[in-house]
């Protein structure tokens, strides 16, 4: 298994929502979210 860097990462101004295009048999676009869910735990759900 090759790994390969995502070249095609857009994110957001606050990095809190990140996309990409994974490439393997397909093309897919991909987002990645990450939400804030408690503060003062600072704890995060992250969606993809």
């Amino acid at each position: 298994m090759s790994i390969n860097p995502y070249i095609n990462l857009e994110t957001s101004s606050d990095f809190q929502v990140f996309d990409f295009i994974s490439v393997g048999k397909n093309i897919l676009k991909k987002r990645a979210v990450f939400n804030c869910i408690d503060q003062k735990e600072q704890l995060y759900n992250l969606a993809l």
